[in-house]
């Protein structure tokens, strides 16, 4: 995962402050929904084979 990233605040998994929660809350419900979101994204579209390999390997993006 990219250091300068805030995927994991908005996922709740770190403490940060270029993150709105609110949004979160009200499109997504919950930061493991907004991760479903993109997860499901990213499978759902044409990607280089060697980013989706890692998307569905990484642990922190895993579903569950």
């Amino acid at each position: 995962m990219w250091d300068f990233s805030n995927y994991l605040e908005w996922l709740g998994l770190r403490n940060g402050t270029l993150v709105n929660h609110e949004f979160i809350a009200e499109n997504f419900g919950t930061g493991e929904e907004y991760k479903k979101f993109v997860v499901d994204y990213i499978r759902n579209r044409q990607v280089d084979e060697e980013f989706r390999t890692y998307v569905e390997t990484s642990e922190v993006l895993k579903l569950g």
